[in-house]
């Protein structure tokens, strides 16, 4: 009798230790696909001197973050670049997060959720600077009102750079490279989706992508 009241308290033990651990996330894990369809921008074209991605949206996905930084020395915007994707897998990519963060890259706008889920795929335009006929703006199809109309820098204002408005090295975390008031200024971003499983546990990032380098010139 005492042998079975202990085989089914141990029982009840592993049935709770099991709830416990699945209720806590720890037995679950999640990974959303990378934002897709980069479109590499050209900065010899105006017209396609700008960012363009599709998110990867589904109901664990909470939105999307755009990080940047800028450089003045493209080489070594190009360097760091490889730097990052050389870290880790396309599956374990929690590496190139941690050397990118570790880089000085910053979320556009200040924001982890720069475009906010709406659970479906949806196509996103960046530019980051007005030239010639062409605005700053940040589009994205369906034009929801829950976006920044205009990017901005980190903590530091636009990228809207003039000789009297440029990155400072000693003052600025986001910029890389001779502080110059003449330009020109080189950007690089990735992108990755903030993941949550079922909407409930803690937000992760997905997988980085990514999205290319543009020029900010005046």
């Amino acid at each position: 009798m005492q042998s079975l009241i202990k085989k089914t308290s141990l029982l009840v033990f592993i049935i709770i230790l099991c709830f416990l651990s699945v209720s806590c996330g720890e037995s679950v894990s999640y990974s959303a696909a990378p934002p897709s369809d980069v479109i590499s921008p050209s900065y010899a074209d105006p017209s396609q001197n700008l960012f363009r991605f599709t998110t990867a949206e589904d109901l664990n996905t909470t939105g999307t973050t755009v990080y940047y930084r800028i450089y003045t020395d493209e080489s070594k915007l190009y360097q760091d670049q490889s730097e990052i994707m050389n870290q880790g897998t396309d599956s374990n990519y929690q590496p190139r997060i941690n050397k990118m963060t570790s880089l000085g890259y910053k979320m556009l706008n200040g924001l982890e959720r720069l475009i906010p889920a709406h659970n479906a795929n949806r196509y996103v335009e960046i530019r980051l600077s007005d030239e010639t006929s062409y605005t700053a703006a940040i589009v994205v199809s369906g034009n929801p009102n829950d976006i920044p109309s205009i990017p901005t820098r980190f903590s530091y204002g636009n990228f809207k750079f003039s000789n009297t408005y440029y990155p400072h090295q000693q003052l600025e975390t986001d910029f890389e490279g001779t502080e110059t008031s003449a330009g020109p200024w080189y950007v690089s971003a990735f992108a990755c989706s903030i993941i949550s499983e079922n909407g409930v546990s803690s937000p992760q990032q997905g997988p980085l992508k990514y999205l290319g380098c543009v020029r900010i010139t005046y």
